[in-house]
């Protein structure tokens, strides 16, 4: 499906709960990030959070998705259940330089939330998406992309097990089995 027939099926869409919350997954370098920023702007009133936030940097070099490598139960705690409650959202983003938390980000009130992240709607806390995207890119085509955009930054010699990662998460657990969109982005020129 193309962005704008996503969006357009999500603005369609009638829920009871005030705030919609939207998953995007998919392998790291797939495009999450660029489709999660133009989904925000075609759906008008969102926000978006990035799972990578929510990164324990001491278990970074785990060699699964499901070593805590992620903290989703802060997200669940800080984002997910104030959401699916109409409660305020206030949640700290990881300070990569002091691998510290900040200060609390409140989230205004909007119609949609927007999670983007491998493992984002992971089954321990699927319960929480209206809607669920993956983002559908080729292992090698996505740490091609990866590699390209950190560059020579410390995280650019972690790609081997990253991509590693995404596939032992994606044969255990399918998440683009449960998506209700399937974005692909396979080309070698990509959403930008």
């Amino acid at each position: 499906m193309s962005i704008n027939e996503i969006a357009t099926a999500i603005l369609k869409s009638e829920f009871t709960r005030k705030t919609i919350i939207i998953g995007i997954e998919g392998f790291g370098g797939s495009g999450k990030t660029t489709l999660s920023d133009t989904l925000k702007t075609k759906l008008g009133n969102a926000y978006v959070v990035r799972l990578d936030d929510f990164i324990v940097k001491e278990k970074i070099n785990e060699n699964s998705w499901d070593k805590g490598i992620f903290d989703r139960k802060r997200l669940e705690k800080q984002v997910l259940i104030p959401a699916t409650s109409n409660k305020a959202i206030k949640y700290q983003k990881l300070i990569w330089q002091t691998n510290k938390l900040g200060l609390f980000n409140e989230i205004p009130k909007v119609d949609y939330l927007i999670i983007e992240g491998i493992s984002c709607y992971h089954p321990d806390i699927a319960k929480y998406y209206d809607y669920k995207i993956w983002v559908n890119t080729p292992i090698e085509i996505a740490k091609e992309r990866g590699r390209e955009r950190d560059g020579s930054n410390e995280n650019a010699f972690m790609w081997d097990l990253w991509a590693e990662n995404d596939i032992n998460y994606q044969n255990k657990y399918h998440p683009e089995l449960v998506a209700d969109f399937i974005f692909d982005n396979s080309a070698k020129i990509y959403l930008k």
